[in-house]
């Protein structure tokens, strides 16, 4: 059956993700914010998207999991991703079900390192899994078993540090993203809290992530 995948990020409280079939039906994963602030949410939601009326029918909860405000596809559609926005960050893996459209079955679990994960990306291959810590602005690679989905403990990591004009976010770091260049030899980071890019060395071979530089942006706040 030959599916295609599609993903995107809301700039409200929701992440979403797209998973398409053109046997069938087109699926929407939809991360919340479901722990700490008052809520009705359980985790990750999907819909099913009726192109014909451009709406979305809901199908129900996907799987419970605290906070999933990012969620990401792995390159072989056979996985989610998500972020648990918490204190104590972690990032969990979830097998996509392709025979009952929108379920989502737990794989595992690891720490993200940091505190509040906000951000992932892969690599091409999907072998490692990428995540920005906002809290406490930390980054953090993690490899993934394509064989099975499973994220193992982390190879590469970096504390950031700095901050900027703002007295109220930018006290101190924040990483906000992480993402490969398209050799995916570098790794860049944008530091909310401190205006600044953080350049890294990724080495494949190891997952391991070596800082080499620094970039200010020329508008501060």
């Amino acid at each position: 059956m030959y599916r295609e995948y599609f993903s995107a990020v809301f700039t409200s409280s929701v992440s979403l993700n797209i998973w398409s079939t053109k046997a069938s039906s087109t699926i929407v994963f939809i991360g919340t914010y479901s722990g700490d602030e008052p809520t009705d949410s359980k985790g990750i939601y999907a819909f099913e998207l009726d192109e014909i009326n451009s709406a979305l029918i809901p199908l129900g909860l996907s799987v419970v999991t605290t906070n999933p405000s990012y969620i990401l596809i792995h390159p072989s559609h056979k996985y989610i991703y998500s972020v648990n926005e918490q204190d104590d960050g972690s990032v969990t893996a979830f097998k996509i079900d392709s025979t009952q459209p929108g379920r989502l079955t737990l794989i595992n679990q690891q720490s993200s390192r940091g505190s509040g994960p906000c951000y992932l990306s892969t690599n091409t291959m999907g072998e490692y899994l990428f995540v920005a810590n906002y809290n406490n602005g930390t980054v953090a690679v993690l490899p993934i078993d394509i064989n099975n989905g499973n994220i193992k403990q982390f190879t590469g990591f970096d504390q950031q540090i700095g901050s900027s004009i703002d007295p109220i976010r930018q006290t101190s770091a924040h990483a906000h993203c992480i993402l490969l260049d398209k050799r995916e030899q570098y790794a860049l980071s944008a530091d909310l809290g401190s205006d600044e890019i953080y350049h890294y060395r990724f080495f494949s071979t190891n997952g391991s992530l070596l800082r080499t530089s620094i970039t200010k942006v020329s508008r501060l706040g």
